[in-house]
């Protein structure tokens, strides 16, 4: 693993590949079209991919200066497939992390260079604008803990059987949901400005994770399997004094579950339901919800 010769890498990223080895390479290019810099390594993991993946990515990437490839006997999950990664950069001296969904690819290639600037002192997490193909603003999907967030996190398996079944009778409602969401989620970004705000959770698909939260927080909660990776990691942050810093002025692209539909295909819908409420059962068991019905009140004095 090297950066050029003489210079050790200061940044590291860490790109899951799972069967989608296309939009892998897509996402990897993106990063190395990153300008000026060559203080920066890429590590490539594939978690297991039954197809012809790691041999594709092999044949493309094998070599290359900045990647490393590393392969994963079994499929963990996702927050277990990062941590490959992760441990690869840090038994490397690596501290600043950046973890990508392969789905994603970097617009603003002076991304770096904006990292830099940032007093990164008592902040555990970095987040980016994030952009639909449609151009759909997607970051950050919680500004500030709230009631609301409480009530969907202990009561989402109640109301997911309620939804499922009146979508299924009214699917008008659906799309009107899915379209109401969508506009409120760019609408907050678009007024959000131009500069660093502090946020309580930020999209898990593209994270840069300082020195301080590998310290602290340490690795990816491996009993995650897939979805919620971002609540906990915002949990974990809070109960560690550390911030989410969200910067609007860096773009990144996300295409959003590609992976998941290539391996789920019609059963896509199903398998985001059943993971996800595996996931609000976890964190159930992971935030302590005492402190967090503290915090939350705490937050709404604060805006009073």
């Amino acid at each position: 693993m090297s950066a050029s010769p003489g210079l050790k890498p200061r940044y590291g990223f860490v790109v899951l590949n799972y069967n989608n080895y296309t939009d892998t390479i897509a996402c990897v290019e993106s990063i190395l079209r990153i300008t000026d810099r060559d203080d920066y390594c890429i590590v490539i993991v594939d978690n297991s991919s039954p197809n012809d993946s790691f041999e594709k990515l092999k044949s493309k990437f094998e070599g290359h200066p900045k990647i490393t490839l590393a392969f994963n006997d079994q499929n963990n999950g996702y927050s277990a497939g990062n941590n490959t990664g992760i441990r690869i950069l840090r038994e490397n001296g690596i501290s600043q992390v950046i973890i990508a969904t392969n789905d994603t690819e970097i617009i603003s290639h002076n991304i770096l260079d904006e990292f830099d600037k940032l007093d990164l002192s008592d902040v555990g997490i970095v987040g980016t604008d994030v952009l639909t193909p449609g151009g759909v603003h997607q970051n950050p999907p919680l500004y500030r803990l709230n009631f609301l967030y409480f009530l969907n996190l202990y009561l989402y398996e109640f109301m997911v059987g309620i939804r499922t079944q009146l979508y299924r009778k009214f699917p008008a409602i659906e799309h009107s949901r899915r379209s109401s969401v969508a506009t409120k989620l760019e609408e907050s970004s678009s007024n959000s400005g131009s500069g660093q705000q502090s946020v309580y959770m930020l999209h898990g698909c593209f994270l840069y994770l300082t020195k301080q939260y590998l310290d602290k927080v340490g690795l990816l909660d491996e009993s995650f399997f897939m979805y919620g990776e971002e609540d906990i990691m915002a949990w974990n942050c809070e109960l560690n004094g550390l911030k989410r810093l969200y910067l609007p002025n860096i773009k990144i692209l996300h295409k959003d579950g590609r992976s998941t539909e290539d391996a789920h295909k019609s059963n896509k819908e199903k398998f985001i339901r059943t993971m996800t409420i595996k996931s609000k059962r976890n964190l159930i068991k992971n935030i302590n919800k005492w402190k967090m019905s503290k915090l939350i009140i705490r937050d709404f004095l604060n805006d009073v």
